[in-house]
């Protein structure tokens, strides 16, 4: 029963949410063969400043290197 969160640093459309729920659900269950009614997916938006502290430290950067795909920068601490 896959879930997906996804967490993004902005604010998006309804319309933005439901071609990501869309075409997201289309993918999963080509991928992995499941229904879709055990399928489901989060949309957590933060603010940039709050990406800093509550995703990318918290996250991101400690995962770095077994990260599936890896971000191409990185922040450093104040």
């Amino acid at each position: 029963m896959p879930h997906i969160t996804l967490k993004i640093a902005q604010t998006c459309s309804d319309e933005k949410k439901k071609a990501f729920v869309d075409q997201m659900t289309r993918t999963m269950k080509e991928l992995f063969d499941v229904p879709e009614e055990q399928l489901s997916i989060d949309f957590l938006e933060f603010t940039p400043s709050d990406w800093v502290e509550l995703v990318y430290f918290d996250d991101v950067r400690p995962r770095i290197g077994s990260l599936l795909k890896e971000p191409g920068y990185e922040i450093v601490p104040a």
